[in-house]
């Protein structure tokens, strides 16, 4: 197996362990003046689409390895913008105010979205051996 489908299957498991969180997590009521955007959906539908396009990232991959990373990039760009929206309602006087973590949440997705990206780029080399010679 290449190491871009090794990649692929890694960021699956974390989006399954991601729709999982969310499902088995606390359903509390949304606030809006955490002002954290992807909590305008209901858990449900972000667990649903945490995991399909984890699953389905797995299966395309065997045929467009390309797809299959655009697939994985779309749940952690959800995050970042729903974080960084907090973090400039955070900074910005008014309502809503945001919050405090948010800032180091959009830190975490930054973070993580940069690796998808960088991964994706990452050219997969054939290993060969060496000559007998």
């Amino acid at each position: 197996m290449s190491r871009q489908l090794h990649a692929v299957l890694a960021l699956a498991v974390l989006h399954l362990g991601m729709g999982l969180r969310v499902i088995l997590g606390d359903h509390i009521q949304h606030d809006p003046n955490r002002a954290v955007l992807f909590e305008l959906m209901g858990w449900e539908l972000r667990a649903t689409l945490w995991i399909t396009l984890g699953i389905a990232a797995v299966i395309v991959a065997r045929w467009r390895v390309s797809v299959a990373w655009v697939l994985l990039v779309l749940m952690p760009v959800q995050r970042l913008v729903g974080w960084a929206w907090s973090v400039i309602a955070w900074i910005v006087p008014g309502l809503p105010d945001g919050t405090t973590t948010s800032v180091g949440e959009s830190l975490i997705w930054a973070g993580i979205l940069g690796l998808i990206v960088t991964l994706a780029g990452w050219p997969d080399v054939e290993r060969r051996p060496p000559n007998a010679g």
